[in-house]
């Protein structure tokens, strides 16, 4: 049973990836994950994707694939492009999700970073990742300015809920770029920093696909 579900998910990643590569003509696009998720949601497009836990809401494929798409144009408007490195330091909620999907169109890499860390480990990992837009929410929005002068970073800074003088996700939300997935990184994962400060672990594009069937 398990050589069977295991065969299906191939037969599948390989079925839908190659529908891609026939439609953009571009053979490493089997390893996109952005245009993987986005055929993902067009092919079916009322199951619902998210539900919040908190709030009982939730957002079908169409809907996020949508709400994505914007925030991906968006970035693009901020000046952001493939290789460039997003940083999502928030609880989970109905939008956390959106940026993400975005900056997988894009090639934009995603560093996940635990919003209840000190000063100091947040300067460290930002003198890692050294990121061009943060999400957060505001209450971490400050730690998060310090951050960046210190390092002296120019990076955007958006917030999910509501603060003074801060660019908000809403009025922020106002295409799948081609880049490399073998060399563009999709997510910098954190290491525990058992024997130091913490470091980041690259993952690309390529990395994530070929795992896929195996999670």
């Amino acid at each position: 049973m398990v050589k069977f579900v295991n065969d299906s998910v191939h037969w599948y990643m390989s079925e839908l990836t190659s529908r891609i590569v026939a439609e953009t003509g571009i053979p490493n696009d089997r390893f996109h994950l952005g245009k993987i998720m986005m055929q993902c949601m067009k092919d079916d497009p009322d199951l619902v994707l998210q539900t919040d836990g908190a709030t009982d809401e939730s957002e079908t494929n169409s809907s996020v694939l949508a709400r994505a798409v914007r925030c991906a144009i968006s970035l693009r408007n901020l000046g952001l492009k493939a290789g460039d490195v997003m940083v999502l330091m928030a609880p989970n909620h109905i939008d956390l999700a959106i940026p993400l999907y975005a900056a997988l169109f894009n090639g934009i890499s995603i560093a996940a970073v635990d919003r209840t860390i000190e000063l100091n480990e947040l300067q460290s990992i930002f003198s890692v990742d050294r990121p061009k837009v943060i999400f957060c929410q505001s209450e971490k929005a400050p730690d998060i300015q310090i951050t960046l002068n210190e390092l002296d970073l120019n990076a955007h800074i958006i917030i999910f809920d509501r603060g003074d003088s801060m660019l908000n996700f809403n009025d922020f939300m106002e295409q799948c770029e081609d880049f490399e997935p073998e060399d563009t990184t999709a997510f910098l994962i954190t290491t525990s920093g058992t024997t130091g400060l913490p470091k980041a672990v690259v993952l690309t594009h390529k990395n994530i696909t070929i795992s896929c069937p195996y999670l």
